[in-house]
């Protein structure tokens, strides 16, 4: 069977390529019948269009031509020429001196006004008169700076074939205009007295219209473009040209350019369509018809066939495709046929194995899914819906009713109240309840859907998610009652070291008391040293006491802070007083560096003057050389209040980096041989940086080990009223 099913390919695969192969064949044979045909009709089209505007272009030449033909008549202008004033002064005169003398000449002026008004009435660019030697005698543009007067024309092809011929032509730039345009020129004579040339010229662009409108080339009689629809194409040469009869200053003369390059005409698509031609640099073929006109000039009109390389291969292809579709359509009818019965097999594996992963990722997560039809009523539920309802999968058929009743009595109005809003508008549902499954046990559910519309905003379908979060619900209330075990503890604590310092305070003052006592009855010397050492323990406990007492109550928000009048400056000098004798014990310099503050302030001056000594204090117990400076910096200043920073720095032993996380923790120290050392708990910092906390600041520190540290907490005082301000607010009204 497979063999079979080989052997039927491979004859379909070679019928196939021998059918593609004659297709293309036949689409090309029609394809260039079809252009054929297209550029004939253009031709035909596009000669007619030619010899319309040849037969235009002649007209209007005849027309010019005609007004030279017209002076010859005119007496005025033939006693101008037989003047043998005029006849003495071209001989003898300079061009100036010609150009000053018959300008100035009111005859002159007269003939010239007349030519003028000439030129208006005609549409002829210049109109003007040489004399029987070429000298331009009277002109249109007399009066303006291009004026021809006193100029010698007699080296122009017009005016030697005036005197040969009786009338001439040429196309030439213009010497003064050096505009491009076309001559025409006619003997004036006194019976057989030569007595001038008269002559009217055309810029060329009065025949651009024409050009343009036919998408034309004007050639003279050398074979050069003259004037071209496009302006790249001109004073280029034809095939055939003659323009090398003419000298290279013949040719500056007449072109004002020596170099003409050959425009070549090429056969589109190597001569298969002889009708079409191709210029360089361009694709599109073009349609070309010759027209001759008089004096020697031909127009060539020109018709692109835009886009028609890319129109012949869309037809090409367009019939080809049609002839291999027709060829191919039974053959991919039957690959079709078989093709979709076994994509059919295939997609029904893939949406049961798909279904099946589906099942298994929702009882694995305990996530089921459903969708219902709030019109119709319909419901549908997954397997592992009806498993965390209680019942067995697809026993009996979802509904709202079998729903709306497993939900907690406690939970149903929310549960109604999401839904419709869901339903009216929102178009979300997200809700968490309680239901109650046939067996009594309680669960907690998370259900999410989204809403679809119609139209007309009336909900039609809506399809969710529902997910067990009994788990869940429960760590959650175990953690929030496990939060407040934690806090109840913790207040606990603080109240017993609250009242344990208190309790131990009572007999630590009646030791310290007794010990006065005792001193003040009098001691031998060693007795004495050991009372001193019996006062300094009890002071230094009774320090740690107050400590404990005082991080308690801060701990259990007992704590209140004082509001009376603060001297930044006093409590640096205090601090400064008392850690004086025990810095001078050391050697150790004592600086301050204080920013003028504004006055008054209002704040806690024993509590701020508490935590400034712990640092003071800090800092001479861990320096053993060179200097403790106590800072106080304005770092923010409102209306209201000013933001201090309280620093102290040493030169002592610094505090390695990893040490410095625990260092304003309770009971602790940068290291054990630290405690050793120089004595102390702990508390000292963590007091510091709770204190700045309540006085609306922070505490920190830095340090380099061997070099010293910077230990720092910043407040907010508030600004109090000053005299001037108090006897304002209180003053009568």
């Amino acid at each position: 069977m497979r063999m079979t099913s080989k052997r039927v390919f491979v004859l379909s695969i070679g019928i196939s390529l021998v059918w593609l192969v004659g297709s293309w064949q036949m689409a090309r044979l029609w394809a260039e019948q079809k252009v054929d045909a297209l550029s004939q009709g253009m031709s035909a089209e596009l000669n007619d269009k030619a010899f319309y505007q040849a037969q235009q272009i002649v007209s209007f030449l005849k027309e010019i031509h005609h007004i030279p033909e017209s002076l010859g008549s005119e007496t005025s202008v033939l006693r101008a020429l037989a003047s043998s004033k005029v006849i003495a002064e071209s001989a003898t005169l300079s061009k100036d001196d010609r150009r000053r003398q018959w300008s100035a000449d009111q005859d002159f002026k007269k003939i010239n006004s007349y030519l003028a008004k000439l030129v208006g009435y005609t549409k002829a660019d210049v109109i003007y008169v040489l004399d029987a030697s070429g000298k331009c005698l009277l002109s249109s543009n007399a009066d303006t700076d291009t004026s021809f007067i006193g100029s010698d024309y007699k080296s122009r092809d017009y005016y030697t074939n005036a005197l040969k011929h009786g009338s001439g032509y040429q196309y030439a730039m213009g010497r003064i205009t050096n505009k491009p345009g076309l001559f025409f020129s006619t003997a004036i004579r006194d019976k057989e007295r030569l007595l001038g040339v008269a002559v009217a010229k055309i810029n060329l662009e009065q025949l651009e219209p024409w050009v343009r409108s036919a998408n034309s080339l004007l050639v003279d009689e050398y074979g050069v473009i003259v004037q071209a629809y496009d302006k790249r194409l001109e004073l280029k040469t034809l095939a055939g040209n003659t323009v090398d009869r003419l000298t290279p200053p013949q040719q500056q003369a007449r072109y004002k350019s020596s170099g003409l390059f050959l425009l070549p005409v090429l056969s589109w698509e190597a001569g298969t369509y002889p009708l079409l031609h191709q210029l360089p640099n361009q694709t599109d073929p073009i349609l070309l018809s010759r027209q001759r006109l008089d004096y020697g000039l031909e127009l060539i009109a020109t018709d692109s066939m835009q886009n028609l390389s890319q129109d012949r291969l869309n037809d090409k292809l367009l019939k080809f495709v049609a002839l291999a579709l027709g060829g191919l359509v039974i053959q991919l009818w039957l690959s079709w046929r078989v093709s979709i019965r076994r994509a059919r097999e295939h997609t029904q594996r893939e949406i049961q194995e798909s279904e099946e992963r589906l099942r298994q990722a929702q009882t694995v997560a305990h996530v089921g899914s459903f969708d219902w039809n709030p019109v119709s009523g319909e419901l549908w539920w997954s397997d592992e819906h009806y498993r965390l309802w209680g019942l067995e999968p697809r026993t009996i058929q979802p509904s709202y009713e079998i729903f709306h009743q497993a939900v907690h009595p406690d939970d149903m109005p929310l549960v109604d109240e999401l839904l419709d809003q869901a339903l009216l508008g929102t178009g979300c549902y997200d809700c968490e309840h309680r239901i109650i499954r046939p067996d009594g046990e309680e669960r907690y559910i998370h259900g999410m859907g989204e809403v679809f519309f119609d139209e007309y905003g009336k909900a039609k379908r809506m399809i969710g998610t529902v997910q067990d979060i009994t788990l869940r619900k429960i760590a959650d209330q175990a953690l929030i009652a496990a939060k407040a075990a934690a806090e109840a503890a913790n207040l606990a604590k603080s109240a017993f070291l609250a009242n344990m310092s208190h309790e131990i305070r009572t007999p630590l003052n009646a030791i310290m008391g007794m010990a006065h006592l005792i001193r003040m009855g009098g001691l031998r010397p060693e007795q004495s040293d050991r009372m001193s050492k019996l006062e300094a323990a009890s002071e230094h406990l009774l320090k740690i006491l107050n400590a404990v007492l005082e991080l308690s109550k801060i701990e259990a928000g007992k704590f209140e802070l004082e509001e009376c009048p603060v001297s930044v400056e006093s409590v640096i000098d205090n601090v400064e007083s008392m850690v004086r004798d025990s810095a001078q014990g050391k050697h150790l310099v004592l600086k301050t560096d204080i920013d003028c503050m504004p006055k008054p302030l209002v704040g806690d001056p024993v509590r701020l003057q508490q935590a400034l000594l712990n640092y003071a204090s800090n800092a001479v117990k861990f320096t053993e050389a060179g200097a403790i400076t106590l800072q106080a910096r304005i770092k923010e200043e409102s209306n209201d209040s000013v933001l201090i920073c309280f620093a102290v720095k040493d030169t002592g032993i610094g505090v390695a980096p990893e040490a410095m996380s625990r260092l304003f923790s309770s009971f602790e120290q940068a290291d054990n041989s630290t405690t050793r050392k120089y004595g102390g708990t702990g508390l000292g910092l963590a007091l510091t940086r709770k204190l700045a906390e309540l006085m609306g600041g922070e505490a920190g520190a830095e340090s380099v080990v061997g070099q010293g540290s910077t230990f720092w907490f910043t407040v907010r005082l508030r600004k109090g009223m000053t005299e001037a301000k108090q006897e304002i607010a209180f003053a009568p009204r």
